[in-house]
């Protein structure tokens, strides 16, 4: 039998090809780079607008309301929407909205879940009560207690306008108990 003898021969048909490869990435790169930055413009601007608001969640206010606090509207971009701002101001501006969390449903739907604020506890300061939500924040002033909620006394807080969140003036014991009779 005989052996078989490789040999490592160049085409030059693959050098040929492998030339015109190298000197057409520099025009398939821009080319890709144009077509990104494309993409993106038509997202900022023409693509992912706002056609549908819901608003879900049981709370006093109407949705109406809760979009018009939101600053957002029919025909804004779901891509530049600063949902975080949004929350805030609905947060800031309704005292008895705990919590809002901002769904994007793309391509064209925008979410707002609102949770109710519930009241957990009086708090005594002198003879006015405070009444605070789980989260501490401050939903009302009474002249009496709610007899269905517990009593916080010897309490100062730092603040007793409404629409804030209580932050009290207190070591860390006192901090820890109240926590534990709130929640």
């Amino acid at each position: 039998m005989r052996d078989v003898v490789k040999t490592n021969v160049k085409r030059n048909q693959n050098s040929k090809r492998a030339r015109r490869r190298r000197r057409n990435v520099p025009l398939y790169c821009f080319l890709v780079i144009i077509l990104v930055l494309g993409i993106g413009l038509l997202s900022v601007t023409l693509f992912f607008n706002i056609n549908k608001i819901d608003v879900k969640g049981d709370v006093d206010y109407s949705s109406e309301e809760i979009i018009r606090i939101s600053g957002i509207g029919n025909g804004d971009n779901m891509v530049r929407l600063d949902s975080k701002k949004a929350a805030d101001s609905i947060l800031n501006s309704m005292i008895y909205i705990e919590d809002v969390n901002i769904d994007k449903k793309y391509p064209d739907t925008l979410e707002i879940n609102v949770t109710r604020c519930v009241a957990a506890a009086n708090i005594q300061l002198g003879d006015k009560y405070i009444i605070v939500s789980q989260k501490g924040k401050i939903l009302e002033k009474a002249d009496s207690n709610q007899s269905d909620l517990i009593t916080v006394t010897g309490f100062e807080p730092s603040s007793e306008f409404l629409e804030h969140i209580l932050n009290p003036v207190m070591n860390r014991k006192q901090k820890f108990t109240l926590k534990f009779l709130i929640i």
